[in-house]
């Protein structure tokens, strides 16, 4: 397992775990009404999830194509970064949809003006609890992910010091010798061989 630096890759799985956190926690955050300054947070959100998304699956390609991955019990871990990977995605599917159910201010109303106000109320007062469980879905994704990358990075660190307590409790493999090696300790098995000391000077 030394092709990529599992440790590594470890610490960057931490790394992704927290960042979904981080944007769980700006979802979860005090939301702002329905109109402009929510769309622009909606906007940043998204690409936010998607970037996650994208760091995940290489996370989850470097380990899959890694030694690693013919670890026994490697399989659950590789899986629950692919669930990560889903869970950016869908996170970032819900917030397009809070997106779309967000009224943008600027769009005329049909009617004559002195009816947009009241109209724009009854648009914003419709929008807001729809907004309220697209967000909502999207922080339990998020949540998700961030429990999938911990998960993952607890999965490798267990799965690294099982690789080495098994190197440790292998036996030595077995020394191999020459022909010449060979015949020279049977002659010696057999009481053929003389040892001589080499004489220490006075």
């Amino acid at each position: 397992m030394d092709q990529i630096d599992l440790k590594a890759e470890i610490a960057e799985l931490r790394r992704l775990g927290h960042d979904f956190e981080d944007l769980r926690d700006q979802v979860r955050s005090p939301a702002l009404p329905p109109g402009t300054a929510t769309r622009e947070r909606l906007t940043a959100h998204i690409v936010a999830a998607n970037e996650l998304a994208h760091r995940t699956l290489k996370r989850l390609a470097a380990l899959d194509n890694s030694p690693y991955a013919a670890v026994p019990g490697s399989r659950p871990a590789l899986e629950l970064l692919a669930a990560a990977v889903c869970a950016a995605v869908t996170a970032a599917s819900d917030l397009a949809c809070a997106l779309v159910a967000n009224p943008l201010q600027t769009a005329p109303f049909p009617g004559p003006p002195a009816d947009k106000a009241s109209l724009q109320a009854a648009r914003h007062k419709e929008a807001t609890p729809r907004m309220a469980k697209h967000l909502a879905d999207a922080a339990e994704q998020l949540e998700l992910g961030h429990t999938s990358c911990l998960y993952t990075a607890a999965g490798i660190t267990r799965g690294l010091k099982r690789h080495a307590e098994q190197h440790q409790d292998q036996p030595a493999p077995p020394v191999k010798i020459t022909d010449s090696q060979y015949a020279v300790l049977v002659r010696l098995s057999a009481g053929g061989g003389t040892l001589h000391r080499p004489a220490v000077p006075a």
